[in-house]
């Protein structure tokens, strides 16, 4: 009863609606599924065409990298003031139109495997800490920021990417 509570409160069912009718079409719905404070939990279902998916080496679903449009607002809103670089900042403070300016957010859902340079000798970086088992990462493309505007960990893909299947 607890499980259906929750998926009744928030936006569970309208969002896999939309899914059934993605897989019904394109074989797949990656629906990102995150907690929430209004709704115990909120759903996502990313649009097709936006986002592409990749499988391990045993064919399941489990890397999610996508791209779509955000305004300043939005940005700021989603990722708070502090963790926006200098370009969203300047844009905030100004207010006005500046706030509706659009720009494109990047974001990784994928296994938190070491980064290296490639053919350097560059140590392996850390998004996260090891002990998780995927990684998110938000960030603005095309610009060169210090930091990402989000990255944590999950233990389990915050995401069910659901196919068609026989």
């Amino acid at each position: 009863e607890k499980v259906y509570t929750v998926l009744a409160q928030s936006n569970f069912y309208t969002v896999m609606a939309q899914a059934y009718e993605d897989v019904a079409l394109f074989g797949t719905a990656p629906v990102i599924i995150y907690e929430d404070v209004e709704d115990v939990i909120r759903c996502y279902l990313p649009c097709a065409g936006e986002y592409y998916l990749a499988a391990s080496s045993r064919l399941s679903v489990d890397t999610l990298y996508r791209e779509f449009n955000l305004t300043v607002i939005q940005i700021v809103e989603q990722f708070q003031i502090e963790n926006c670089p200098p370009q969203i900042v300047q844009l905030w403070q100004a207010g006005g139109a500046s706030l509706d300016m659009e720009w494109v957010v990047a974001h990784a859902i994928e296994p938190n495997f070491p980064v290296s340079g490639r053919g350097t000798k560059i140590a392996p970086a850390a998004f996260v800490p090891e002990s998780f088992a995927y990684r998110e990462v938000y960030w603005l493309r095309g610009n060169k920021t210090d930091a990402p505007l989000s990255k944590r960990g999950f233990h389990a893909a915050p995401f069910m990417a659901a196919r068609w299947s026989t």
